[in-house]
């Protein structure tokens, strides 16, 4: 499993999500939404994305699912989510 699939932080039994999952999952999200009419380009951008991050689907979901079980670090990591959607949809509005 790649190191930066690790939680960090655990100070006082807290968990920090890594940054570079939540660009993973930022990642992921965009692609899900932007292919949405199209289930094969979604599954197909998916896994190149998660080959560009050397990680499989079982070491993500493994991950999401240990975030999922710590509802801080769970609300902090989809704060982190939203927060770097909407700079990238800010980035691309700004660009048109």
């Amino acid at each position: 499993m790649p190191a930066y699939l690790a939680l960090t932080g655990c100070r006082s039994g807290e968990f920090t999500p890594d940054a570079k999952f939540v660009d993973l999952y930022v990642e992921l999200k965009l692609a899900t939404v932007g292919y949405a009419n199209d289930l094969e380009k979604v599954k197909e951008m998916r896994r190149v994305i998660l080959e560009q991050h050397h990680v499989t689907p079982a070491e993500f979901h493994k991950t999401a699912e240990q975030l999922m079980t710590h509802p801080e670090a769970w609300r902090k990591f989809q704060e982190d989510v939203v927060a770097k959607v909407e700079a990238f949809q800010a980035s691309h509005k700004d660009g048109k």
